[in-house]
């Protein structure tokens, strides 16, 4: 069974799972958030959220020194 790239601990897959219904909320019905992961870039912490709006697909990113921090960036700043 291949591994994850990167394991994460239970408080962060609760982060993810609470970030990932959090995006839900404020997308509303204009679209679904597929998956939010997380991805370490050096010292920094990168989230990545996959959304779909009918059949197109999109990756929104943030990053951070922390989650929190990567989570207001992937939500107040501009998507890449």
């Amino acid at each position: 069974m291949p591994h994850a790239p990167y394991a994460i601990d239970e408080a962060t897959s609760r982060f993810l799972e609470a970030a990932q219904a959090d995006l839900q909320r404020r997308l509303g019905a204009i679209g679904t958030v597929v998956s939010v992961r997380v991805v370490p870039v050096g010292a920094e912490l990168r989230l990545e959220a996959l959304v779909r709006v009918g059949s197109r697909e999109r990756i929104f990113r943030g990053a951070g020194e922390s989650l929190v921090a990567a989570y207001g960036a992937l939500t107040h700043g501009r998507p890449t």
